[in-house]
């Protein structure tokens, strides 16, 4: 019991700088403390009596406090625990879901974040009593961070569910707006070319904008995730959640700048890569019909030009895939070994990508040339990677 004493002194103290004085007070509290609960205890009071009557004998809690204990606290809250876990459950499973069914999948989405609420709520009060009733220091911290460990597991499902929400919504209105300005447009109306142009345009429109809305998304909880983490180093005095240390300051408004510069580069890269498709040979047929050519720009792995040019061009296509996912990861991570990966694979894409219309000449005797948007493309690539850097430099110097 001496050393649940010393642990609530020294939660007491927890916000207040460990100067002399302040470290002489504690030990002289913890001095009288400890020669109250010896006398307690010598008068026959058994030990988790003396323990609340010594308690609230330090500093503002010496008033006096109600001994009657609240049912709930006496109750083993095993369905606020299992509510944590369904939480989880429903929050991954809400992820596979949504490419299924968008109403479904956001109907998981809203099952998990209320069987959290209801369980962190319900734990949190709990533990609120505890410590103020029971002064029973152990049980509060582990209760709040049983919370806490729960809503890391969650908080990453949840920021990706809601940006394919958001991209899902989105793309859906953008596509419909997108055929009816085409309708309008179009004096004459083919619907096999509509048809072709919604089936083919939703999934890459869908990608664009969940590139651009997770990185947002992210950062945003990450932020809201921080202030939770403060108020949990306040109640609880601790710096850890469970072995894992706590970062307060993973982000900051130059890495959120960057991050969000870089997905907007990202998303004009990939406009950029399939726009390239549309007018990649030297004497392009600039009379064809614009939603023709448009709806051919789509065609990325049906194009003549990666047909024509065989094995390089899926080589190509693999890196320029494998660049943007890796893109992506360095942005959440901001690990030197992802930005590192970033680099490599922005090297090899410009080698490809040079090297493709050589490759395609030596063998065919139609010529094609690189455009303007392949460099711009590649232009790109090289400043999200010198912003990785940067935004890389900035996070290692505010850990130091």
């Amino acid at each position: 019991m001496k050393k649940k004493i010393e642990s609530y002194i020294a939660y007491e103290f927890r916000n207040i700088e460990k100067t002399d004085e302040v470290l002489e007070a504690m030990e002289e509290a913890y001095a009288n403390l400890s020669d109250l609960y010896e006398d307690l205890i010598a008068k026959g009071k058994d030990q988790e009596e003396a323990y609340i009557e010594t308690i609230k004998r330090l500093g503002e809690f010496s008033k006096e406090f109600t001994k009657k204990e609240k049912v709930e606290y006496a109750v083993k809250p095993k369905w606020a625990d299992t509510l944590l876990v369904i939480s989880v459950v429903f929050g991954i499973a809400s992820l596979p879901v949504l490419f299924l069914n968008l109403l479904i999948g956001s109907l998981l989405l809203m099952v998990s974040a209320g069987c959290f609420s209801v369980s962190a709520y319900f734990l949190y009060e709990n533990a609120n009593f505890a410590l103020v009733e029971k002064k029973d220091l152990y049980y509060h911290n582990h209760t709040l961070e049983k919370i806490y460990k729960f809503v890391r597991l969650n908080k990453n499902f949840w920021m990706i569910s809601i940006s394919l929400i958001i991209a899902l919504v989105f793309n859906k209105l953008i596509i419909e707006l997108f055929s009816w300005v085409f309708y309008i447009a179009t004096p004459e109306f083919d619907v096999d070319l509509l048809i072709d142009f919604e089936t083919r345009a939703k999934p890459l429109f869908a990608l664009l904008l969940f590139i651009i809305i997770l990185p947002i998304c992210l950062i945003v909880g990450q932020k809201q995730y921080n202030k939770a983490l403060r108020k949990y180093v306040d109640l609880t005095g601790n710096t850890h959640i469970g072995k894992k240390a706590i970062n307060l300051n993973k982000e900051n408004d130059k890495s959120f700048i960057i991050i969000l510069f870089t997905g907007l580069l990202l998303v004009l890269f990939v406009v950029g890569y399939f726009g390239g498709q549309v007018s990649y040979i030297v004497k392009p047929q600039w009379g064809a019909d614009v939603s023709k050519r448009i709806i051919r720009g789509f065609e990325f792995l049906k194009t003549d030009y990666y047909l024509r040019t065989s094995l390089l061009g899926i080589i190509n296509f693999i890196i320029w895939i494998v660049s943007i996912i890796a893109t992506v990861i360095a942005l959440i991570k901001s690990k030197k070994q992802m930005v590192i990966i970033h680099h490599i694979l922005t090297g090899l894409f410009a080698i490809s990508l040079i090297l493709s219309p050589l490759f395609f000449n030596s063998y065919y005797t139609e010529k094609i040339s690189l455009t303007w948007l392949a460099y711009v493309e590649i232009a790109f690539l090289f400043i999200i990677s010198v912003l990785l850097e940067l935004r890389y430099f900035i996070l290692k110097k505010q850990k130091r």
